[in-house]
């Protein structure tokens, strides 16, 4: 580390210690060699707690900001980011926070103590996923759910906090491919644009198609929308 150390965690069954603090990375090491095994960067601000999660190859930091990030042991990628949205006086920061492997929650507190249970998603249950590769994905904040697009032309609709598909709707450009998606600024309009310039505006809770944009002649790709 660069600045202060704020908070460090033992793993007993992969054998390193992670370490936080003011300059906003989480640090891997080998307390055996002392050398820096990786390092876990995408904070914005200070981090002030680091748990680490044997049992699921998982390492939790918790920012200054309250952000909390979810981290893979295995590949050191980031796999879920959330914040902590309440106001807490005096001060509006996450003070403290534990893992409970009983009840497999993490523990955070600052006035109040406040669980954040462990959820695991079952695609097997959600129906039919994606047969193809994934192109675009975007939230929709409105109604608290995920569209996603494939290079096989068919968008998904899925909620959040189940992880479940409540729509799906196929072949929406044809044989083209989904280059590029984008909501209206309501976000209650889905915009889907195609490898051959081909827009189409869609209401995405049936699949109804309100509007197609075709360019005269066939255009190129439509990369942003």
């Amino acid at each position: 580390h660069t600045k202060g150390v704020y908070s460090f965690d033992w793993s007993p069954s992969f054998k390193f210690i992670a370490s936080c603090g003011l300059d906003r990375n989480v640090l891997l090491w080998n307390p055996f060699s002392a050398k820096l095994m990786g390092t876990l960067i995408g904070h914005s601000a200070s981090i002030q707690e680091v748990v680490i999660i044997d049992r699921e190859n998982q390492i939790l930091s918790i920012g200054v900001d309250k952000v909390v990030k979810v981290w893979d042991i295995r590949n050191h990628k980031c796999i879920q980011t959330f914040v902590d949205k309440d106001y807490y006086r005096p001060e509006n920061r996450i003070s403290a926070a534990v893992y409970d492997k009983v009840r497999r929650q993490l523990l955070t507190a600052s006035i109040a103590l406040k669980a954040w249970p462990l959820k695991n998603w079952d695609l097997s249950r959600s129906g039919q996923c994606h047969g193809d590769a994934v192109t675009c994905a975007l939230y929709n904040q409105n109604f608290h759910q995920v569209v996603s697009g494939d290079q096989s032309s068919n968008v998904c609709v899925w909620e959040v906090d189940s992880g479940r598909m409540r729509f799906r709707f196929g072949g929406v450009h044809g044989a083209a491919k989904i280059t590029s998606m984008g909501f209206d600024k309501a976000g209650r309009r889905l915009l889907t644009g195609t490898h051959d310039g081909v827009v189409k505006v869609w209401n995405f809770s049936n699949g109804c198609c309100l509007k197609e944009l075709r360019p005269h002649p066939p255009g190129d790709e439509v990369t942003s929308i």
